[in-house]
């Protein structure tokens, strides 16, 4: 036997509608708050000495080395203190454990380590958070649309 589906009411496509905007609405203020926190890093003031290893919002350049990596951590040492971060690495991993590198503090924690065949920086970045959040905050909101004009087209045109 055959189950045949009625096609969705106008009341649910409506409810669909509004739901699928306050999501959407959602994620476009998470997308619009990792924007400000991406411009807050990229332009932050530069560090006073004493600042640079603490929650302090500046930027920092130190030169630093490579103490370990693999595909998904990167660990430095920086005047002495140990500091890693989560990256992804699709490709070979260099081998540039000892390496001299150029490392970039924000709040005292690396966001840019940079060397001889190394440039990497965190997989959780603001900026990748804003394209992702913007990117589903525009496509649920267009579902939603689909789905009420499906629902309206399927009233007007039976079977």
């Amino acid at each position: 036997m055959k189950l045949v589906r009625a096609p969705m009411s106008v009341r649910h496509a409506v409810l669909t509608l509004v739901a699928t905007l306050l999501l959407g609405g959602c994620l476009l203020l998470l997308a619009w708050q990792s924007d400000i926190k991406d411009q807050q890093r990229r332009t932050a003031p530069p560090c006073a000495p004493s600042q640079v290893f603490t929650q302090a919002k500046c930027r920092a350049e130190l030169d630093g080395t490579v103490t370990s990596i693999t595909r998904d951590r990167v660990e430095v040492d920086v005047d002495g203190h140990a500091l890693g971060m989560d990256i992804t690495i699709s490709q070979q991993v260099p081998a540039v454990t000892g390496h001299p590198v150029r490392v970039t503090l924000y709040r005292g924690a690396p966001v840019r380590v940079v060397g001889d065949h190394l440039n990497v920086g965190p997989q959780d970045t603001p900026a990748n958070n804003r394209n992702i959040f913007g990117f589903l905050g525009l496509l649920f909101p267009a579902g939603g649309v689909v789905a009420l004009l499906v629902a309206l087209s399927a009233r007007r045109h039976p079977g």
